[in-house]
């Protein structure tokens, strides 16, 4: 199989659309392959590409770390093809050649965008936006995230649906239930979102801000403070009451890791003297409403409510569970209320992570009651977090009486850092469910639907993910 590479090819698939005429240029699709699909091939003059827009409209993108990097993956051969027709053994990008060949064995090519090396899939989802280098990946339950360089001071992120030859399509579609819960949350300043889609191949991507921080990551950390700690509790129940409004039933994974954090001191000066500047990004429905849609109660072992691991309805009392296990683990600097160090499970130490991966460890602890064995140094907070983790859930407060308790504490230690808390939360509020940019993005979504229906040959993908007008004037 030959597949002809022309020096403009590597841009958006956005914009070859665009501007590339469809009539004028001849497909080379790479059957099967997660590369390039249906990529043009080089238009036979100069002036079919002046028609076509080339050069005005089209980005071009260096083409010759790309043939390396994709002659190392298939242990092709490159040869050069000038305008002429001539050939010769690839030697290096002289600008003046329209394109490039590679013969590539058809064994040698990988059937999806899942089964491509690591940098290929780097150079792929980069090709996209136009952003640096990959600086981290990152894998979760269902997911993988490529962390980028997006500017000076600024990173970007892409997510990715885990999959195996035997589960792509159904990674597909069930990212695409992620997304399309995450767009009914949208917008609230403490609840993260994504700001673009794509599909790669078989893989819808998602692209979203990366955070400063999540809060896994802080709870150790002696810099935030016992006051900046109950504002994030009680940012992170307004981010769940709004969510619920939302449609959320439960979010069945909430944990420190799943809260990113934004430090809002690295993008404002002259903010008052207060603890409170860093903020929540609620993230990842890949769980969210898993038990009322399709009764999978699963979640992370060491942060299940009672209810999840008894098979029973979940719902906003799920999230003051969560709330008040969080609060206790936040609140003694990293403790869990089973009386042990959240940090050597984190860390995948072996005996405790092995231990903590087991069900009895956690049913044991609830047959005796859920009790925290230790305290936050605080008794009304002490009784707040022992109410939360009431293993009847009729015994919990509401999570507007779990967050007035804590903004209450808060107010009894720094009355400046309530009064500044207490106004981000009323004015996250005030602006949350304005359509900002989702207008927009619910076209990107539909057209990623549609895409992932075609990919899959499954109809039955858009009606039940494409986002009607009505839906999208329901939901702003």
């Amino acid at each position: 199989m030959v597949a002809v590479f022309p020096k403009a090819d590597i841009v958006r698939r956005t914009a070859i659309d665009r501007v590339w005429d469809p009539a004028a240029v001849r497909q080379c699709e790479l059957k099967g392959r997660g590369f390039w699909i249906k990529l043009p091939l080089a238009l036979h003059s100069r002036a079919s590409q002046e028609r076509a827009g080339v050069g005005r409209k089209v980005k071009q993108a260096t083409v010759d770390c790309t043939l390396m990097i994709a002659a190392s993956a298939t242990q092709g051969a490159i040869t050069r093809t000038g305008p002429s027709g001539s050939s010769s053994v690839f030697s290096g990008y002289n600008g003046s050649d329209w394109g490039y060949e590679m013969d590539m064995p058809d064994e040698t090519v990988p059937h999806s965008f899942h089964d491509i090396p690591p940098e290929l899939q780097h150079f792929l989802i980069r090709t996209r936006k136009g952003v640096g280098d990959c600086l981290s990946t990152t894998s979760g339950f269902a997911g993988r995230i490529f962390r980028f360089q997006a500017g000076t001071a600024t990173e970007t992120c892409v997510k990715v649906p885990l999959a195996t030859p035997a589960t792509v399509g159904e990674a597909a579609t069930r990212f695409l239930r992620e997304l399309r819960l995450q767009r009914a949350m949208y917008y609230h300043q403490f609840v993260h979102w994504p700001f673009d889609f794509d599909l790669i191949d078989d893989a819808p991507i998602a692209w979203f801000r990366f955070w400063d921080s999540d809060l896994a990551a802080l709870i150790e950390d002696d810099r935030f403070t016992f006051e900046g700690r109950l504002g994030m509790l009680a940012y992170l129940a307004a981010a769940l009451d709004h969510c619920h409004m939302k449609g959320l039933v439960a979010h069945q994974d909430l944990k420190p890791e799943n809260v990113f954090v934004q430090d809002l001191r690295r993008v404002a000066s002259g903010l008052p003297d207060a603890s409170i500047w860093r903020i929540p990004k609620l993230a990842d429905f890949g769980s969210v409403n898993l038990a009322s849609e399709c009764g999978v109660f699963d979640g992370t072992k060491a942060y299940m409510a009672p209810e999840q691991w008894r098979r029973m309805p979940l719902g906003r009392h799920t999230s003051v569970w969560s709330l008040g296990l969080i609060a206790y683990e936040l609140l003694t600097f990293g403790q869990h209320p089973v009386g042990e160090p959240t940090r050597p499970w984190r860390n995948r130490a072996s005996g405790v992570f092995n231990r903590w991966q087991k069900k009895r460890m956690w049913l044991r602890w609830l047959d005796g009651g859920c009790r925290p064995t230790g305290t936050v140094g605080d008794a009304d907070l002490d009784e707040l977090i022992r109410r939360c983790l009431d293993p009847d859930p009729a015994g919990r407060p509401a999570i507007a009486g779990f967050s007035a308790a804590i903004l209450s504490a808060l107010r009894q230690r720094s009355s400046a850092d309530y009064e500044q808390a207490n106004f981000r939360i009323v004015h996250a509020q005030d602006v949350s469910s304005s359509n900002h940019d989702w207008p927009y993005l619910d076209k990107r979504f539909n057209s990623v639907v549609a895409a992932v229906a075609e990919r899959f040959s499954d109809p039955s993908v858009l009606d039940r993910y494409l986002i009607s007008e009505e839906e999208a004037a329901a939901l702003a």
